[in-house]
């Protein structure tokens, strides 16, 4: 597993920007698309088309989601190309909704 090239911790120098980071980072992993993304990810790396299929979400929308969780550090992608959790997206596994 190779660490993300970014993490979080570059927003936390002053209380604003971690705030704002925590403020995105809620809103990116709300969404009830992500939510189902991320548990899918729980279970092990997977790509565009391997989401696409088992979520039954068209190309443009998945991308659009992806793009969001990788922003805000709940995903990586891999040199692969497949997405996997990061520490930060990991808090999936503890959410019961």
């Amino acid at each position: 597993m190779n660490p993300p090239k970014e993490n979080w911790e570059k927003y936390s120098a002053s209380l604003n920007e971690s705030r704002d980071f925590h403020s995105a980072l809620y809103k990116a992993s709300t969404n009830p698309t992500r939510i189902r993304i991320l548990r899918s990810l729980i279970e092990g790396a997977k790509n565009e088309k391997e989401l696409e299929k088992e979520l039954d979400v068209p190309t443009h929308i998945l991308r659009y989601h992806l793009e969001v969780l990788e922003q805000y550090f709940c995903i990586y992608r891999l040199e692969n190309g497949k997405y996997e959790l990061t520490k930060e997206g990991e808090w999936v596994k503890y959410n019961k909704k």
